[in-house]
């Protein structure tokens, strides 16, 4: 009786190996087979880069080791070592007036905050009413068409701070938060970055220039733009790093954009303590992950690596206010 269970037994383990060792042979052929993926790989679909190297379709398999490498990368950020700088507060009380020459002489000796402070204070004051008479016509029509007591509180404020401003001082916002920037001051880059291409044109006089000298003036203005946010997020400016993900996730600023955004989206992942902006950062990563081929998660990941030793090069982290 006792031979006949342990028969039985082995003979049970003799099928199951056997089972298991031929699903396991026809699986390695089935998907050991690049031409089985080949019409399910997707790539950035408007995008224009190419790759400098020809290769089959990815692979899943591939993909998830992309993935796998990207957690590792993030996992060894030391925050640890790297400064975190605090954003300036550029809200003052009081008269804007009052203070301008001071913030100037400030500036001039060389105190970068004062001059990113009175350029904030400035852009601030943008098309707020010159006097009583603007002011009231302003309140009446936002009366009329029942703003907010917020939005009215707002109005009131602006004018109280703003007054004995006038537009040729407003417009200066822009020389002296470019100057900042351009001195190397990260939240005065950030701030730049912030200004739409319009409303530079718009605020500095442009608007009227030929055609061609328009759009001209329109680029260089982006471009300076994207430079400083470069700049800002090799010193680890979170804001930096999110706007040039979503810039180039657009696909309209250059080519690679979707291989540039999933490289900061990396690096934000290295570097943010901000749980939110984690979880929708990492949201973007996996979904430029299944539009991306393996090269070009190669080609993404390798400027992340790039851009992470930049940030602890530079020892600094600028989180996202």
């Amino acid at each position: 009786m006792a031979s006949s269970r342990t028969y039985k037994t082995l003979f049970k383990l003799v099928l199951i190996s056997a089972i298991l060792a031929y699903t396991g042979y026809y699986a390695n052929i089935l998907f050991d087979n690049s031409a089985f993926f080949a019409g399910n790989s997707k790539t950035a679909g408007s995008t224009s880069y190419q790759s400098s190297q020809t290769s089959a379709p990815p692979m899943v398999a591939e993909r998830l080791n992309a993935i796998d490498a990207a957690k590792k990368d993030n996992e060894i950020a030391p925050l640890g070592k790297l400064r975190v700088i605090t954003q300036p507060n550029w809200h003052i009380s009081g008269r804007l007036s009052e203070q301008m020459s001071v913030l100037q002489s400030q500036f001039e000796a060389g105190d970068l905050t004062a001059g990113y402070i009175l350029a904030m204070n400035l852009r601030y004051c943008w098309n707020s009413p010159f006097n009583q008479h603007e002011f009231d016509i302003r309140k009446q029509t936002q009366q009329e068409t029942h703003a907010s007591d917020a939005m009215l509180q707002h109005l009131e404020d602006k004018y109280e701070k703003c007054q004995g401003v006038g537009l040729k001082q407003q417009k200066q916002f822009y020389q002296y938060m470019r100057s900042a920037a351009e001195q190397g001051f990260i939240p005065a880059k950030e701030s730049f970055a912030q200004l739409y291409a319009e409303f530079y044109m718009t605020s500095q006089g442009h608007v009227s220039l030929p055609r061609a000298e328009y759009i001209a003036m329109r680029e260089q203005f982006i471009n300076t733009k994207i430079n400083f946010l470069t700049q800002a997020a090799e010193h680890g400016s979170i804001k930096a790093m999110t706007t040039l993900a979503k810039l180039y996730y657009s696909q309209n600023y250059g080519p690679h954009g979707w291989v540039k955004a999933f490289a900061y989206n990396q690096a934000i992942l290295a570097f943010t303590e901000d749980n939110a902006l984690y979880q929708r950062n990492q949201w973007y990563t996996e979904k430029l992950i299944k539009s991306l081929s393996a090269q070009e998660l190669a080609d993404a990941q390798a400027i992340s690596e790039n851009i992470i030793q930049a940030i602890k090069q530079n020892g600094t982290l600028y989180l996202a206010n």
